[in-house]
């Protein structure tokens, strides 16, 4: 019981910053997603009304 919780201790650290990374990857997928999204709308939105 006492070696789980020593591989529990070591390994928190570990997964939380696991838990991290993916986060802050999934954040940075959805922001470069929405930029280049909003990005395209604009060029089409102003190609439109100048046309």
């Amino acid at each position: 019981m006492e070696s789980l919780a020593r591989l529990a201790i070591v390994a928190l650290p570990f997964a939380v910053l696991l838990l991290l990374l993916g986060l802050g990857l999934i954040i940075h997928v959805l922001a470069s997603e929405g930029r280049s999204r909003s990005a395209s709308l604009s060029r089409w939105s102003s190609a439109s009304t100048s046309g």
